[in-house]
């Protein structure tokens, strides 16, 4: 009951939410159908009676109301796809072929199919652009609008996915139990999942012999070695620096085995566009409408062919055509851009490809007003970018322009490539050779603290090197340049909350704030304390229960022990996107106690020990966990009282966090209050400007009046607002002061 995002792999609480029966589900189900099919009979988009393509026929663009309805559609396609991975995770006994779903690909139970040696093709220096043009005439999901423009050096690259044989010799070889192999948050994984092999290999015999069959969506087969390896990032990454040191190459170098990135893997892909557009411009006999004469459209293959159209024409295994990834060898090559460009299997479709890059925004990303966090809570640097869709990809995300991304412990019906930078061992020309990763620099937005200007990719450092001058016998020489400064400049952050460091949050919640201003604000000067005074208050006035309390945006704990101590809750839990910050306030909570260090002035520090008011009674009721705001999980189920604390203007998607109050499974009980507190201090680098609830020149509206409108439609009533002092500590006797808006809300309806 994971889900397809988990926030971690480690995170195994219990799901104690209500579900809904069949019937309901099925009840549900029939009234959206309703819904949907009227909106499409009475919608006056629909209404124009024009054929379709004409110029006159009325067109869904971004703007239109109708792409609602167009995003619904495709949002269900990775449902399908998405849906189909949990079922290839459970149990055999557990699910059913249905009548009209596609069969497997025939190679799959061809088990005695030689698996092709690995073989490798080079491509030249190139330039590729990646992103979608916006009046492109077919949806397209947020992250795939924007250009960035991509210089990519010689790399070489494995012509076929790594097969099951190939892994085997992994797995064979101790890859699982060596930790050398693994990136840090890998091996945690590696270690709490107890992996020993593949999610999708069942083993048939003792463990030893490594013997196996291949679970696939409804059925087990026989082992079928020239089938690529499906694994997660971790995995993937993990085998190329097996092979590394297989092969005496170095470990995390410009001349490392690794994982190619975004833009390699569209090099080719364009490359293999443009080869659909000339064939099947020039083909005479075809079954499928004449091409437009638009170029971009031309090379989008899924424009044109339906799933069986792909196999029978281009054989390749997308667009549901079959229920099965196929051999690695069994589709038809793409050529690599460049003269004579030798062959590359699968560049789209059978199974995702797992790159180097994390996921993030390109330059001119917009979120879409309906959909405003679709994408922006995985700009996180915790999502690896996956490239070219599987054979359960429909729609858009079979598209020469689909951006996929998921957490690297994530199975999805993906697999891996090996790529290598060419220009590290053959290429003098260059004057700085770099793994050209789209995510380095990226623009914003960027959730949960990240920062792409210094972040490191699964597997593999970022390191860029710089011709020096020519050696004593005229060779050339390279070194390592520090920064990765390619790209897209980021504005500095601003003071205030989002730049807190962690010694300064420490202070903020358990120590002071200089002597004048704990005596001005009293309470230390803390704020979480301050803040949870309030909650508590307004809690006894409105007579709501003290079973449980939440504060969403705890960071280091401070207000959730406050609400613990002060409001006798039985149970307080604590939610913060930033792991580290959680992980302090766990260590708090199991020992009461932590050190941080305070800036006296200039150069001169401090260390103190935290002053935590709860004794082990009280931190016993207080929990941590690692979670997106924008994305609270309803199984955390119902408070008595949950505060929003300075999470608004943090997060990339505000309006989500404040969704999740009221509803059917709000997180705030019925009579229950919630307490909102934000100084609303936007800033596009942490909060795209769409998704701001208030402070735009263009309309004038005040945060405080959208948050107002937010909750006053979820069935709240205000019953108090007020600014609150929060001071953020700077050094002994310099502090920021800030006056967050706290509006105090009880939930009626």
């Amino acid at each position: 009951e994971t889900g397809v995002d988990e926030m971690n792999w480690d995170d195994l609480t219990k799901n104690d939410m209500r579900w809904p029966t069949i019937r309901e589900v099925h009840a549900y189900r029939c009234e959206v159908y309703t819904l949907v099919r009227n909106a499409i009979l009475e919608h006056p988009t629909f209404e124009c009676g024009e054929p379709h393509g004409s110029s006159s026929c009325c067109k869904i663009e971004w703007n239109s109301d109708a792409w609602a309805l167009v995003m619904a559609f495709e949002h269900e396609r990775i449902h399908i796809e998405t849906s189909s991975v949990l079922f290839r995770e459970l149990p055999i006994e557990l699910v059913r072929r249905p009548k009209y779903f596609p069969p497997m690909h025939p190679t799959v139970l061809q088990t005695e199919r030689r698996t092709p040696e690995t073989s490798w093709t080079v491509v030249p220096a190139g330039s590729v652009k990646i992103g979608k043009s916006r009046d492109f005439p077919s949806f397209g999901w947020d992250n795939e609008y924007g250009e960035r423009d991509v210089h990519v050096p010689s790399f070489r690259v494995s012509q076929h996915y790594v097969s099951n044989d190939h892994f085997l010799d992994f797995v064979k070889g101790g890859g699982y139990s060596q930790p050398q192999y693994w990136t840090q948050d890998g091996w945690k994984w590696k270690t709490f999942r107890n992996v020993k092999w593949p999610c999708f290999w069942v083993p048939n015999g003792p463990s030893g012999l490594h013997r196996y069959h291949i679970r696939m969506i409804f059925e087990v087969v026989p082992w079928n070695g020239s089938l690529p390896a499906i694994v997660n990032a971790h995995e993937a990454a993990a085998y190329t620096n097996w092979l590394n040191e297989k092969e005496n190459l170095p470990l995390h170098a410009l001349s490392s085995y690794r994982l190619p990135t975004e833009s390699e893997l569209a090099r080719i892909r364009h490359a293999g566009a443009e080869q659909f557009a000339s064939e099947m411009g020039a083909s005479e006999a075809r079954s499928v409408p004449p091409l437009p004469t638009d170029a971009l459209v031309a090379r989008d293959a899924v424009m044109h062919l339906t799933g069986q159209q792909f196999h029978s024409r281009l054989k390749q295994n997308r667009n549901l055509a079959f229920s099965s990834e196929c051999s690695v060898d069994a589709s038809r090559p793409t050529n690599a851009p460049g003269e004579g460009g030798g062959p590359v299997y699968d560049i789209q479709g059978n199974v995702w490809q797992w790159c180097l890059d994390w996921f993030a925004a390109l330059p001119g990303f917009r979120v879409h007003r309906l959909y405003d966090d679709f994408s922006t809570p995985c700009f996180d640097g915790q999502h690896n970018c996956i490239s070219g869709g599987s054979f359960a990809s429909t729609g858009d995300e079979a598209s020469l322009y689909a951006r996929f991304h998921f957490r690297p412990h994530f199975y999805q019906h993906a697999g891996f490539r090996i790529a290598r930078s060419e220009a590290a061992f053959v290429d003098d020309a260059a004057d700085v050779r770099e793994i050209p990763l789209t995510h380095v620099n990226s623009p914003p937005p960027h959730a949960s603290g990240w920062d792409p200007r210094r972040t490191a990719t699964n597997g593999i450092s970022l390191k860029r090197m710089r011709r020096s001058e020519a050696g004593r016998d005229g060779e050339i020489s390279w070194e390592e340049v520090a920064d990765c400064d390619a790209g897209v400049a980021l504005p500095a952050l601003r003071t205030g909350y989002a730049s807190m460091t962690e010694d300064r949050m420490l202070q903020m919640h358990y120590g002071t704030c200089g002597q004048a201003a704990s005596a001005l604000l009293g309470s230390g000067g803390s704020f979480p304390r301050i803040l949870a005074e309030h909650a508590t208050a307004a809690a006894a006035r409105v007579c709501t229960g003290t079973s449980r309390a939440l504060e969403v945006g705890c960071t280091v704990g401070g207000g959730t022990f406050a609400l613990a101590s002060m409001g006798a809750f039985g149970s307080v839990i604590g939610v913060d996107g930033d792991a580290s910050c959680i992980s302090m306030a766990q260590r708090i909570a199991e020992t009461g106690e932590l050190s941080f260090t305070e800036r006296l002035e200039g150069e001169l520090v401090e260390r103190h020990a935290i002053a935590l008011n709860a004794d082990k009674s009280t931190r016993s009721r207080c929990s941590f966990r690692v979670m997106d705001p924008c994305g609270l999980s309803p199984e955390l189920g119902a408070f008595d009282v949950v505060v929003v604390n300075n999470v608004l203007s943090r997060v990339v998607s505000p309006k989500s966090v404040l969704g999740r109050m009221g509803s059917a499974r709000g997180l705030v009980a019925l009579g229950g209050v919630c307490v909102v507190a934000d100084t609303f201090d936007w800033q596009e680098e942490l909060t795209p400007r769409d998704s701001w609830l208030g402070g735009r020149r263009d309309d004038g509206q005040s945060s405080r009046a959208s948050v107002a409108k937010i909750m006053s439609d979820s069935g709240f009533e205000l019953v108090d607002e007020c600014e609150l002092p929060m001071v953020l500590p700077v050094t002994s006797r310099c502090v920021e002061m800030h006056a967050p808006c706290m509006s105090t809300w009880v939930r009626r309806s």
